[in-house]
């Protein structure tokens, strides 16, 4: 099982890049969008902790998809993506109490 832990780092440090590029176009552009993954993708704090599955890119990917869940509810206003939201949030609160930052963002 060892020899999975790097894919795992690599599989939390996508969903994160592709899921700011996924949700940034709807709140500032796609220019900016673009820019802030590439930014992202190259980051030396996020990619070194992809290595050995970090709990801060946990969190970052995790945290990641309740904004693109969130932000589905705002565009469709059906409250069934707000469940799977708040699941994930409280996951993410689980891996890096440092999440709690974002709750005002989900009220």
């Amino acid at each position: 099982i060892e020899d999975f832990v790097p894919y795992v780092g690599t599989l939390f440090y996508l969903v994160t890049v592709l899921g700011v590029l996924a949700l940034l176009p709807t709140v500032v552009g796609h220019g900016v969008a673009i820019v802030a993954a590439l930014l992202l993708g190259v980051s030396y704090s996020l990619a070194g902790q992809s290595a050995y599955v970090g709990a801060d890119v946990a969190a970052n990917a995790i945290l990641t998809l309740v904004g693109l869940l969130y932000l589905r509810f705002l565009h469709s206003g059906r409250s069934r993506w707000l469940i799977p939201a708040g699941a994930l949030f409280g996951l993410g609160m689980h891996v890096q109490y440092i999440s709690v930052i974002f709750l005002p963002a989900l009220v």
